[in-house]
Parts: structure tokens; sequence; C-alpha cells
């Protein structure tokens, strides 16, 4: 399918400090061009694990929030056509 060859994906992992999974984070996409311009948020499985798929050449900010942890951002993730990137992400407690 030529719709996926167009996009990019980004899967990763989401632990706490001590190597837990954390399950039901929430991850967001917004454009680093366009603000306004926003993706569906995705959560993350009981292994913390999250996959987001279709998204758009660009450059995209990701944020990770859960409960109990403090946000995490990534700004400029860069995305080409048929990008499949992989990020492993530390959750610290706190606000």
């Amino acid at each position: 399918d030529s719709t996926y060859a167009e996009k990019g994906i980004l899967t990763g992992e989401i632990y706490d400090e001590a190597g837990a999974p954390v399950s039901r984070a929430r991850v967001s996409f917004k454009s680093a061009a366009n603000s306004s311009d926003t993706l569906q948020t995705v959560r993350s499985n009981r292994e913390g694990v999250f996959v987001k798929t279709l998204i758009p050449p660009g450059r995209w900010n990701v944020e990770i929030a859960a409960a109990g942890y403090r946000t995490v951002l990534f700004d400029t993730i860069e995305l080409k056509k048929g990008d499949h990137l992989r990020r492993t992400i530390t959750m610290r407690p706190g606000k």
C-alpha cells in the first residue's frame, strides 16, 4: 500500500527509572512547523510499548505523559518517507 510508503512510523518503549514498563502513557504529536497540526494520541500498552503509524513526513515534537511521572518532550524528531524510528524513554517520578 503506497499510503504506508509515504508515511513514517515511530515505535518505542517507556520505562520508569527502575526499568519497569510504564503502561497507559499518553504519546502526543505536534508539528514543529505548525503547532496546530496534531496527530491522534496513542498510549503505551502493559509492556510500555507504543506504536504510531501513518506519520506524515516532517519534523514533529513528541510529548510523553503518564500519571505520577514528569512529562518527557522530544523536540523535533524528523521523519522522512518510509522511516521507522524507535525510541526508548525513561520517565522520572513527579508531576
